[in-house]
């Protein structure tokens, strides 16, 4: 065996042995937004109020799950992925003449993938000062949480509660369009690709 090729299978060795993968890839995503569109909420049964009212009443609350599939619309999570996924903010925004100003309270957790207890549910997003930009339309802001442990299989699973009172309430269901925005930074084993 030539002189160089020993080398550079010594060199090879001691590259495996740092623990990161000798082939990898990584990518960052500052600002990656997933919307799902028209999706139904309840209001106040029609006919059981009439407005405008003369003091506030509770909104009927809001406790909405749903997933996003992150492996068809951002970003495939193959094995060996390691990396930071972070919620950036979560929009809500519904159609003209439906007010959102009642709900003062809103928070956006991630769920343990479907079958798994663990890692633990987590509050990621939550209702600031600033969360109600015009009257139909609120917005969350991100924790400092990791969500990538909860997206390995390449689903996000979370859950919407909102719930609050006003004098100028949502007559029957509404529909909203719904957008989820993330950062990512991942590296990707690319040794590990199709296994």
């Amino acid at each position: 065996m030539r002189t160089e090729t020993k080398a550079l299978l010594v060199a090879l060795a001691a590259l495996v042995g740092c623990g990161d993968p000798l082939v990898f890839a990584e990518v960052e995503e500052p600002r990656a937004c997933l919307s799902q569109a028209s999706q139904t909420f309840p209001g106040i049964p029609a006919g059981t109020v009439t407005l405008p009212l003369s003091q506030p009443i509770d909104l009927p609350p809001i406790s909405y799950t749903d997933q996003l599939d992150l492996g068809k619309t951002v970003l495939a999570m193959p094995s060996g992925a390691s990396g930071t996924m972070k919620a950036l903010d979560f929009s809500l925004e519904a159609s003209q003449g439906v007010d959102l100003t009642g709900f003062t309270t809103a928070t956006v957790s991630v769920l343990p993938p479907t079958g798994a207890t663990t890692p633990a549910e987590a509050i990621i997003l939550s209702l600031g000062a600033a969360g109600h930009p015009t009257a139909n339309k609120l917005i969350l802001s991100g924790s400092d949480t990791d969500i990538l442990p909860y997206v390995l299989t390449g689903k996000l699973h979370y859950r919407l509660d909102a719930s609050g009172s006003t004098d100028n309430p949502p007559i029957g269901d509404w529909t909203a369009d719904m957008t989820f925005c993330l950062y990512m930074k991942i590296k990707v084993d690319l040794t590990q690709l199709g296994k």
